[in-house]
């Protein structure tokens, strides 16, 4: 009992609020890396002010790069109330992506992070060589602030209470684990899909999300 109660502990203290395993969430049009036909999908629910999802993103970029043709890595915001940076960085990523640098932006969101002043947020958006004036006009545009509410409700909708969040073709990882807690689960969810006889484009569709 002792060791079950350690693991809880441990998974708690390794994410920004903890959080529930759950076995399906639609993609959507959230900005992804990788191969849109990849065998295995890991959703990423995140803050940009938690530290936790901060320590993550060096794991998640190594796994991309040592998946490139079958991970796709899929981001969902998640800003938690307490971290009163983590909405307006959520702002800033999205109006960045309205000019093809969500990633760009994301990097180095989590590169400062917490840090995520105003003051910071423009600086990045100037390093992106981005329009401006276009990227002060979309801040508080209310289609920004809808699409990462969106974001939000589906993860309490699957059971998301607390960042990072990971859900690999459907099978949940809390918190900033190492690397090899990933692996594992990639290499078996890998191998699970190729032996499927499922077409790799419609994978994540048919065999996680359930559709015909």
């Amino acid at each position: 009992m002792r060791l079950v109660y350690a693991f809880l502990l441990a998974l708690l203290l390794a994410a920004c609020g903890g959080g529930d395993p759950v076995a399906k969430v639609a993609l959507g049009d959230s900005p992804a890396r990788g191969q849109a036909d990849a065998w295995v999908t890991m959703v990423e629910f995140s803050d940009f002010q938690c530290p936790y999802c901060a320590k993550a993103e060096p794991t998640v970029q190594q796994l991309a790069a040592d998946y490139p043709d079958d991970l796709r890595v899929v981001y969902k915001h998640f800003p938690l109330s307490f971290h009163e940076r983590a909405l307006p960085a959520a702002h800033a990523a999205e109006c960045a992506r309205e000019q093809g640098k969500f990633w760009e932006m994301h990097d180095k969101l989590f590169a400062q992070s917490p840090a995520l002043a105003d003051s910071d947020l423009a600086s990045d958006a100037t390093q992106l060589s981005l329009d401006l004036s276009a990227w002060n006009a979309c801040l508080p545009e209310q289609r920004i602030a809808d699409r990462i509410d969106a974001d939000f409700q589906q993860g309490k909708q699957v059971g998301v209470s607390g960042t990072p969040t990971f859900f690999i073709n459907g099978r949940a990882l809390v918190g900033s684990l190492p690397y090899a807690d990933f692996k594992k689960v990639i290499d078996e969810e890998l191998d699970k899909a190729r032996k499927s006889g499922i077409a790799k484009a419609d994978y994540y569709r048919k065999a996680v999300l359930g559709e015909k």
